[in-house]
């Protein structure tokens, strides 16, 4: 028996076989990084809404959301810029207002919109909005308040608002319906369309 030959090709097995496993767990490890463990996974959360979709909610929802209130409305002079339905209300010096709106009680409401989480500076903000509407557009002796609505709020922005009552702070909250429909009901909505 040629006893160098059999140790030359049961070390190539060897080495063979090695390479073989050590492939396999290259392969088993690149395949583990590019694919996520399924009893480690998350969740997903929804995409947060940006402040265009806030703001296009509520207007679709406004008199659901705000009854009794409207909308700011105003006539467009040559040289003005201003949104007529007091949404994106743009003024000269102050800067664009979410919202512009009356009350029932025909006070006037600033509305600013923060996606997330409202930081201590939007009180400068919204005083700013205030004070341009008491002095441009409110009538002598009509009230002018603001709401912030926002996911949540700074701590430091609940202390800076702690001895005033001009100002509220909102949250919002999305939720989803659903609505059984027979398609008589469906017929019958659209026949006046």
């Amino acid at each position: 028996m040629d006893w160098a030959a059999f140790w030359g090709a049961l070390v190539g097995v060897i080495l063979a076989f090695v390479a073989l496993v050590g492939g396999f767990l290259i392969l088993d490890e690149i395949t583990r990084r590019k694919s996520p463990k399924k009893e480690n996974a998350q969740p997903t959360k929804p995409e947060p809404l940006s402040e265009k979709q806030l703001e296009t909610l509520i207007k679709e929802h406004f008199n659901e959301l705000f009854p009794g209130w409207s909308l700011y409305a105003t006539n467009l002079e040559a040289d003005d810029s201003i949104n007529p339905l007091g949404i994106r209300f743009r003024t000269r010096l102050a800067g664009e207002i979410d919202f512009l709106c009356n009350n029932e009680e025909g006070e006037f409401v600033v509305i600013e919109l923060k996606k997330d989480k409202a930081p201590d500076k939007v009180k400068a903000q919204i005083e700013r909005y205030i004070n341009w509407v008491e002095q441009n557009k409110a009538q002598p002796g009509q009230k002018v308040h603001g709401i912030i609505i926002a996911k949540s709020f700074d701590t430091r922005l609940a202390y800076a608002l702690l001895n005033q009552d001009r100002i509220q702070l909102w949250t919002y909250r999305l939720n989803i319906e659903f609505n059984q429909k027979s398609v008589t009901d469906i017929l019958e909505a659209n026949k006046t369309n």
